[in-house]
């Protein structure tokens, strides 16, 4: 996404950002509107270019269990 330069933070300092908080909202957008689900998140610093974040999600979870055919893939076992 999109962030100002003057809102900007420096990858290590978002690194230690997101390493320090380990949870937030997974937003997503359903047959009945926005939906937020609060999940643990941890970071992976060695996968990709600036990191990974990793969660995990029960599939009884409404963005999980309502999905169907077609609707992507909400998440992706590893």
């Amino acid at each position: 996404m999109y962030v100002p330069e003057h809102f900007a933070l420096a990858a290590d300092r978002l690194g230690a950002l997101l390493r320090r908080v380990g949870a937030g909202d997974l937003v997503t957008n359903g047959p009945d509107g926005l939906d937020a689900t609060f999940l643990p998140w941890s970071l992976d610093p060695h996968a990709g270019r600036l990191g990974c974040l990793r969660t995990h999600m029960a599939r009884v979870n409404p963005p999980v269990a309502g999905a169907g055919p077609g609707d992507g893939d909400p998440a992706r076992p590893r």
